[in-house]
């Protein structure tokens, strides 16, 4: 490769003459992301009306209507579940178990009828997605069209159809964990508040960046993802004090038991088809803790390689965690993100074919198969990438004592 086109290449710009399979994949990637458009815009009425997006707005209405302290008390938001769908049979005892921060946006949308309000908070969920793309580019820059191509990259991936379906909010959790990984690579300790608080929405994934802001002894950027997190989960407070804490906490665990713990993305989903019903829930939480404590050795021995911890971390995030449902994996855009600048230093192989098997594998999830690959996948693709890196690492300190 000569000089121009190495410099062409970490510039993000094409090189020349574009071979013939690169084309087809940038057709293939555009025609997916054109699929997943038009999927949400034709997406039924029905399954509009029984989306997860019913629950926070079935709850922000009982909060337009002065009862916020009522969000997590299933005889409440039963029948404003009810009212919500309209007619169309949904199951009543789906429970709100999110800190009561999240329904802001949500109260708001409640004032708009829930399919127009689904409408606009999917348009909304695209301009988060945007937003998380832009807060990385910042910190990583990977050329001019780089924020354009992540986004139409997201937008052909299954995970993102899942959340726009169904009205999740894991945009607003990727945009935290854009910041958590500005915060701990770009020596910004401010940003710390506003990523601990997007992910303090889904505490599952909160916990491995406190565990590396710990090990980094970084008391300002510490400081500040305590006081980012504790308003969002001290909000839940306002609903009506230690019981409502109680109460979300409830809900938590009987999210699991309204969704299968095997249909997760994560280790704990791969348990659940080994392990007896009574033994899951502790199973999962035990996973927690191992997760934990991978992300505390992982920030030991990669002290050095902030960008690589990063990524490694998210990565082992989802896979640890006990409730992860295929919308939230658009999270992996931010490991994704940061292996793509290792790639371009040289330091680990192209990251696109980890991500699409592990796509392929989540599509073919989506069929429900007796054994779910999902999990199997990214395990398999965070060992590959890890080994490659150790190796790598360890060839470039060996090459300079080599040439000396």
């Amino acid at each position: 490769m000569s000089r121009e086109q190495g410099a062409s290449r970490m510039a993000g710009d094409p090189p020349e003459g574009p071979s013939r399979v690169r084309r087809w994949a940038t057709a293939m990637i555009v025609g997916l992301a054109l699929a997943g458009a038009l999927l949400v815009i034709r997406q039924p009425a029905s399954s509009r009306a029984t989306s997860d997006f019913v629950v926070p707005y079935s709850a922000g209405r009982l909060v337009l209507a002065g009862h916020a302290n009522r969000v997590y008390d299933q005889a409440w938001l039963a029948p404003e579940l009810v009212r919500t769908a309209a007619g169309v049979p949904i199951d009543p005892t789906l429970p709100f178990s999110e800190p009561l921060a999240l329904l802001a946006p949500f109260t708001i949308l409640a004032l708009f009828p829930v399919e127009v309000a689904l409408r606009i908070w999917q348009g909304v969920s695209v301009l988060l997605l945007f937003a998380g793309i832009v807060t990385l580019q910042a910190l990583l820059p990977l050329g001019r069209r780089a924020p354009i191509t992540g986004l139409i990259l997201l937008l052909a991936a299954i995970p993102t159809w899942s959340m726009l379906l169904e009205g999740q909010q894991s945009a607003l959790v990727l945009l935290g964990a854009a910041f958590a990984a500005t915060a701990l690579v770009g020596d910004q300790p401010w940003v710390a508040l506003p990523g601990a608080a997007l992910l303090a929405l889904k505490p599952q994934y909160l916990a491995p960046f406190l565990v590396l802001l710990l090990l980094r002894r970084h008391p300002r950027t510490m400081a500040y993802a305590l006081c980012g997190s504790l308003i969002v989960l001290l909000s839940t407070g306002l609903a009506g004090g230690l019981p409502a804490f109680a109460a979300m906490g409830h809900n938590m665990l009987a999210t699991n038991s309204q969704t299968p713990l095997r249909l997760n993305e994560t280790w704990s989903g791969l348990l659940a088809d080994v392990v007896p019903a009574p033994a899951q829930i502790p199973a999962a939480l035990t996973v927690v803790l191992g997760g934990l404590v991978c992300a505390a050795i992982l920030g030991i021995k990669l002290r050095g390689e902030r960008l690589a911890l990063v990524a490694a971390t998210t990565w082992l995030a989802v896979l640890a965690s006990p409730h992860t449902l295929p919308h939230d994996l658009v999270l992996l855009a931010v490991p994704a993100w940061c292996a793509t600048a290792l790639y371009r230093e040289g330091r680990l192989p192209s990251p696109l074919w980890g991500l699409i098997a592990c796509d392929a594998a989540i599509m073919f999830d989506a069929l429900d198969p007796p054994v779910r690959l999902g999990a199997i996948a990214m395990t398999a693709v965070l060992i590959a990438y890890a080994v490659a890196f150790m190796q790598r690492r360890r060839e470039s300190v060996h090459r300079p004592a080599a040439a000396a």
